[in-house]
């Protein structure tokens, strides 16, 4: 009888695990649309990039599931099929024009507002270091390690990354990561880093 009744509270216990971790969430609006919605618009429109009214802590695990956005296998596939299909296989087919969709914006979109808002987010800035390991994008890294200059103090594993990217393909992001390294650890900086930090020439306002 006692084998029995643990049996069914572990199995109970289980299935209400399950239950949770797949049960829809209320997921938190901002000026009357989802956060999943903000985070998508800069991929269809530029105007949005970096925007997102009013974003606070609930926002960040939609910003941070925005770090790996990338267009599905079906759209990267259907794009070039309907480029250079004949308007006669468009119309017989039905074939719908290709939603016009930018991935990598939405990327570094999302790396930039978590530097605004994910100061105390353990899980924003694990995303950000993910993405300095697994980014093909300059321009998401660039967001990625200005954020972490923002949020990732006194944090080694932001500190670690930002000091991987010092060797990093790309110059821009080189540069950003110099940047980014002064202001986390200037010990770092100044054995890790040979070239002087740039200092903008000061325009004299009085001629």
């Amino acid at each position: 009888m006692r084998k029995s009744v643990a049996i069914f509270i572990l199995l109970a216990a289980v299935f209400s695990a399950l239950a949770w971790s797949i049960w829809p969430r209320q997921e938190p609006r901002y000026q009357n649309w989802p956060a999943s919605k903000w985070v998508d618009f800069p991929g269809y429109d530029s105007f949005y990039f970096g925007y997102f009214p009013k974003a606070d802590s609930n926002a960040v695990p939609y910003l941070v599931a925005g770090l790996t956005r990338h267009n599905s296998p079906f759209d990267r596939i259907y794009k070039p099929i309907y480029t250079y299909s004949t308007p006669w296989l468009r119309k017989h087919l039905r074939l719908r024009p290709p939603r016009d969709f930018n991935d990598s914006l939405v990327r570094a979109s999302a790396a930039q507002v978590l530097g605004r808002i994910g100061a105390n987010s353990p899980a924003a800035i694990s995303g950000l270091v993910r993405v300095l390991r697994h980014e093909s994008k300059p321009l998401v890294k660039v967001n990625a390690l200005e954020s972490l200059q923002n949020i990732g103090k006194d944090n080694n594993a932001a500190k670690q990354a930002v000091i991987r990217a010092l060797n990093d393909s790309a110059p821009e992001v080189r540069d950003a990561a110099e940047d980014a390294l002064r202001h986390l650890d200037p010990a770092a900086a100044k054995s890790l880093i040979k070239r002087p930090a740039y200092n903008p020439p000061r325009v004299n306002r009085k001629s």
